[in-house]
C-alpha cells in the first residue's frame, strides 16, 4: 500500500520521536532541552519524564498518532518539544493552542491555581516563522507592551528555532547549534565529524539515525505516517478550493441577479418618481401660473379704482409693458 520512495531523513516525525520518545535515550531529550535553556539564559534541568513514550508496537499496528514529546521535568516543568517541517503564519495560533491546553491539562475541578507550573514549549521549525528577523532562536514570554521588563507570569515560555537560519552565523550556545546541524546535515547526508565536535551527545544521535534508517518496518511506518499526512494535507487543500470556487459562483450569481432585480426595480421606481415629480412640477407650475394670473388681475382692479402705475407695481410685483395698440398697460411678472 505505502510503496512511495520516502527517504527518512532526521527531520522526519517518527525518527524524532524514536531519538526523543525512547526513554532510553533520555539523557539526549535532556541534553537537547538543556542546549535551548542555556542558550536563552534559563535554567537547566537534571533529567525529563517522557508522558507520551514512543512505542514501536503501537506504531507498527498504526495505533500511534502523537508526533510530539511532552515530559515533565525534576523540577516539576511540563515541556512540549515538536518538530514541524511545513508551516505557515497560523502555525502561531497552534503554539499558542497547543501550550495553553498542556498547561491547562495541570489542574482538575477544585485544584488551585498555585500548583501550576511552569509550561516550556520548543519548537523546532523548518521554516521562517519570523521573516526579517535574523535570530535563529527566539524566546517568547507575555512582557507589558509599555515596559518589557514587566513580565505578568513567566508560566508560559514558548522557543522557537529555525532551521533555514542557521547559515545566518548567529550566535547561539555550542551544543544548541550542535543538535540544529545534527537534524539538517543527516538529512543532507553531509559528513557529521565536524557537527559531533559540537556535541559528544550527536555521537549516539547518529548511531541511532542509521539504526533507524536500516530498519525496515520503521521505513514502512514513516511512509505510512507521511502518506496519511500528505493525503490529509492535499484533502485540506482540495476541500479549501472547491469551497472557494463555490464561494465565487454564489458571488456572481448574487451579483447577476442584484444587476437584473436592480435594473428592473431601477426603470419602475424611475417611471413612479416620473410620474411623481410631474404631478409635482405641474402643481407648481399652476399654482405659479395662478399667482401671476391673480396678480395681473388685482393690478388691473388697482389701475381701475386711479391708482398710479408705481404703486400698483410696488402692490403686485407686476411691471408695465406698453401693448402694441396703445392700451395703457398689460402685466408680467418681475424679473
Amino acid at each position: 500500500m505505502y510503496k512511495r520512495n520516502y527517504k527518512i531523513t532526521a527531520k522526519s516525525d517518527v525518527f524524532f520521536r524514536y531519538l526523543f520518545g525512547m526513554p532510553e535515550n533520555e539523557d539526549l531529550l535532556v541534553d537537547f532541552i538543556n542546549a535551548v535553556f542555556r542558550d536563552s539564559g534559563g535554567k537547566t534541568i537534571r533529567s525529563a519524564m517522557v508522558v507520551n513514550p514512543f512505542n514501536l508496537k503501537e506504531s507498527f499496528e498504526e495505533k500511534e498518532t502523537i508526533l510530539d514529546i511532552k515530559a515533565i521535568s525534576d523540577d516539576g516543568r511540563f515541556l512540549n518539544i515538536e518538530l514541524q517541517v511545513i508551516g505557515n503564519e497560523s502555525y502561531r495560533k497552534r503554539i499558542a493552542y497547543y501550550i495553553a491546553k498542556l498547561h491547562s491539562s495541570q489542574l482538575t475541578t477544585g485544584d488551585e491555581y498555585e500548583k501550576i507550573a511552569q509550561t516550556v514549549a520548543i519548537h523546532i521549525v523548518d521554516f521562517e516563522l519570523e521573516k526579517g528577523d535574523k535570530n535563529i532562536h527566539n524566546c517568547y514570554h507575555l512582557y507589558s507592551e509599555n515596559n518589557k521588563k514587566l513580565c505578568l507570569t513567566d508560566d508560559l515560555e514558548v522557543h522557537v528555532l529555525e532551521l533555514p537560519k542557521l547559515r545566518n552565523n548567529a550566535k547561539i550556545d555550542k551544543r544548541l547549534f550542535g543538535w540544529l546541524e545534527f537534524f539538517e546535515e543527516e538529512e543532507e547526508g553531509k559528513n557529521m565529524d565536524a557537527v559531533i565536535e559540537k556535541n559528544p551527545k550527536l555521537t549516539r544521535a547518529q548511531e541511532l539515525f542509521k539504526r533507524f534508517t536500516e530498519n525496515e518496518e520503521l521505513n514502512r511506518y514513516e511512509a505510512r505516517v507521511k502518506y496519511e499526512r500528505d493525503l490529509k494535507y492535499w484533502k485540506k487543500c482540495i476541500q479549501e478550493q472547491i469551497r472557494n470556487e463555490i464561494k465565487e459562483e454564489i458571488r456572481n450569481e448574487i451579483q447577476k441577479e442584484c444587476r437584473e432585480e436592480g435594473r428592473d426595480e431601477g426603470i419602475t421606481i424611475g417611471r413612479n418618481e416620473g410620474i411623481a415629480i410631474g404631478e409635482e412640477r405641474g402643481i407648481s407650475i399652476g399654482l405659479s401660473q395662478g399667482a401671476h394670473q391673480k396678480a395681473v388681475e388685482t393690478a388691473k382692479n388697482f389701475l381701475a379704482m386711479g391708482l398710479s402705475i408705481e404703486q400698483v407695481a410696488d402692490g403686485t410685483r407686476c411691471r408695465p409693458q406698453e401693448t402694441p395698440d396703445g392700451d395703457r398697460q398689460r402685466y408680467n411678472d418681475f424679473p
